[in-house]
């Protein structure tokens, strides 16, 4: 049976038996990974840009998060929805690249002075509204910055994002639906 044909599941499952029998770098180990990798690394990588992350540190952040899967797919439950819990360590990592970020925040704003550009008035622009953008993200609550990434940009259904987010499918309802007015008032108020 090819690698493709199997689900999530059935792939860690595998992982995991191979893991006792032939230890961390057997071929077979390295290819359910990468397939494990190839089917998700887009949305993992949507749901870091969503988040506002830059292209390179959204890279990053969905880097880590598959190192953290390799070195914690023993802790998964084969009884358990795969994708909720790989999104769950992108979240985190993603979280964890951000606080870095606003630690070093300065030098973005250093290098900003120093372009030398015939745009550099359409560069600005675009720096101002990213900032925009990741202002009004940042203030979002956790909860429903939370929902809406991964609503959005996970490719879960509501059923799927309310199961991760450990909450009824009402209150997921309710969260995305307040998430997008604050999004939209913050939009009406910065432009």
């Amino acid at each position: 049976m090819s690698y493709s044909e199997l689900n999530e599941n059935e792939i860690i499952g595998r992982m995991k038996d191979l893991m006792q029998s032939a230890g961390l770098h057997d071929d077979v180990v390295r290819q359910y990974f990468q397939e494990i990798y190839e089917r998700f690394y887009s949305q993992c990588y949507n749901i870091a840009r969503y988040y506002g992350l830059k292209r390179s540190d959204a890279e990053d952040a969905v880097q880590e998060s598959f190192i953290k899967f390799f070195t914690n797919f023993n802790s998964f439950h084969i009884d358990r929805p795969f994708k909720p819990w790989i999104f769950k360590i992108v979240l985190n990592c993603v979280r964890d690249r951000y606080r870095d970020l606003i630690k070093h925040a300065y030098s973005d704003i250093e290098s900003a002075g120093q372009i030398k550009n015939d745009n550099q008035e359409i560069l600005l622009d675009e720096f101002h509204m990213r900032d925009v953008f990741h202002s009004i993200i940042i203030r979002l609550p956790e909860k429903l910055r939370t929902a809406v990434i991964i609503r959005n940009y996970g490719g879960l259904d509501m059923q799927a994002t309310a199961d991760m987010l450990r909450i009824s499918l009402r209150q997921a309802h309710n969260r995305l639906e307040a998430a997008y007015a604050l999004i939209k008032e913050g939009l009406n108020n910065e432009i």
